[in-house]
Parts: C-alpha cells; structure tokens; sequence
C-alpha cells in the first residue's frame, strides 16, 4: 500500500471511530488453549446489529487481550492498529470445516471490566510476574462494524488500555481457580462501565449468554445457553465456546447480570490423521464435556476488595 492511501485510511478510520458514540470520549499469538467445543447448532454472532442494550452494554464492557508489541501506533498515540492472522490456515483446518472459522484473529484470550480501571480474565492467560503483564494489553470493542475490512484494523486511544500491574492471581495445578484481576494504566473512557455482577445463584436449566473472542477473532456473542448442572465453584454449561473465549463473561439471559467467567471446557478440535487437518468438534446439547464458567460468587469478595483501588 503506498503511504499516503495508508495515512488516509488510518484517518478516514479514526473519523469513523470517534463519530460513535462508545468511542468517541473517550498482531496476535497462537494459543495453546483449544479447548472449547459446538453444542447442537453454532451459536455463536457479531456483537453488531439488532442487539438489546443490555447485551450492547456488556459488549462495550468486554476486552480483547492482545500482546502489546502487535499493536502499532500512530497518529502520535491517537490510533493504534494492529494486523489479524488467518486462522483458518494457522489451526490447519480441513477443507469444507464451518465458515466462521475462518476469519483473521487479532489476540489471545477475552476479559471483562468490573472496576473503572480493573479488568478480570482467566490466570491461564497470563503469567503471574510483572514482564508479562508489561508485555499485554487490551482492547474494547474490537468490533466487526467498527474496523477495517482488511488484516489491518485500527483502534482509537480509548479502546487501548495496557497492563500495569496484576492486583490477584489465582491458579490452581488442578485447575479449580484460574482467574486473575488486572489493574490497567489508566481509567476506562468511552461511555464503558463496569458489568453488574449477579451474586444469586441460578439453577439447572437456566439460560445464559456469552461475550467474547473466539480464537482471538473481533468480538462474538454466544447467544444460546443453559446451566446443565452445577458444583461449588463451577456452572457447568453448552455454550458454543473455542480457545479465546477463555476470561470472557456469562451473563444471566434474565438479567444481563454477569455469573461467572469461562475458564476451560471440551476439546474444540481433532486431528483428522488421514486428511492431516483439524476439524470442528461438535457435541449434543448434554453430551461432551461442557464448558465451565468459575461462579462469580466464588471470587466476589476478591473482586470487591481490589477492584476500586
């Protein structure tokens, strides 16, 4: 591309950016965690469109993790833009596997805002000293319908945000607790708020909904799922999940209140030895594994205690 068809991109996308109104006041890893799975038919959008305001809200109040050295800058900080991989070829998938796989992944993993400038992922997605956490940053509304429709995609300032200490990890061998709470660089703009928690348990057969990034691709919503039983610490549950998703939130489908955060689940992938490809893992409703969402109410007061600091 010649630079000035750059430079006038990276404007007319800036304009374009700053002209919404979550925005305006305001080159990715592979990951080791393939370990999500489809349950009955995909259920997994675009976080665009003809969505509520309460599902729009938990959107803008989502975040895509990403290594910071992808991002570029530009424009004196103003802008930042970053370049997608393929996934479809980076996960050697098979010939004729689902469409939505194959898109342009930007980041790894997912993460939510539950303080002005604290944001709660999985510890799985990050290690816990500060090298690492000065090597990542995050992305809010990393949307399909505010972006390029190229590799490249830009991000104004204020859906950027760095990590600038980790404030709680936890990260058990047997896998019990994985989250971690992340103080960002500064305050989170751009009309975002943190997400009301939901500290009522639900029950078995109650439904709810997912935000995040699938491999790291632009923001999705995985809009059918239920509870299909539950143990102290886990919601166990058939939403349509894959490796990124992991730090994302779950929402009561009644409420739009967040209950828990998605830590692991069934394989997403299997290797075809004759073909030597990957294909999609597909499930039925109550079969597999299931994916397990860390109840909120098992990290509240951790969450209470940092999250305002």
């Amino acid at each position: 591309m010649r630079l000035s068809n750059y430079i006038f991109t990276a404007l007319l996308c800036f304009l374009t950016l700053n002209s919404n109104a979550s925005v305006a006041n305001g080159a990715a890893s592979f990951f080791k965690h393939l370990d999500k799975a489809i349950y009955g038919e995909l259920d997994i959008a675009d976080t665009t469109g003809e969505l509520s305001q309460d599902v729009k809200n938990g959107a803008h109040a989502t975040a895509l993790m990403v290594n910071r050295f992808s991002l570029n800058e530009i424009l004196d900080g103003k802008l930042y833009s970053a370049k997608g991989q393929n996934f479809f070829k980076k996960a050697k998938m098979c010939e004729g596997e689902n469409e939505f796989l194959n898109d342009l992944a930007y980041g790894g993993c997912s993460s939510v805002l539950v303080g002005p400038k604290t944001v709660l992922t999985a510890a799985h997605c990050i290690q816990n000293y500060q090298l690492a956490c000065d090597r990542k940053s995050f992305v809010f509304d990393a949307r399909a319908d505010l972006g390029s429709k190229n590799k490249v995609q830009y991000f104004v300032k204020s859906q950027v945000y760095h990590c600038s200490k980790i404030l709680a990890y936890h990260q058990t061998r047997d896998k019990t607790f994985d989250y971690a709470l992340i103080e960002l660089d500064r305050n989170v703009e751009g009309g975002r708020r943190p997400v009301k928690i939901k500290k009522d348990l639900l029950q078995n057969g109650d439904e709810v909904y997912m935000i995040g990034h699938p491999n790291g691709f632009l923001s999705r919503y995985s809009t059918n799922g239920f509870v299909r039983y539950d143990d102290e610490l886990f919601y166990n549950t058939n939403l349509d999940a894959f490796g990124g998703n992991s730090g994302g939130p779950v929402f009561d489908k009644k409420t739009h209140e967040m209950v828990g955060l998605l830590i692991r689940g069934h394989d997403d992938l299997i290797w075809d030895t004759e073909k030597q490809c990957n294909r999609v893992v597909y499930c039925e409703e109550d079969g597999c594994d299931g994916e397990s969402v860390l109840k909120i109410g098992a990290i509240i007061d951790d969450i209470e205690s940092r999250r305002n600091n």
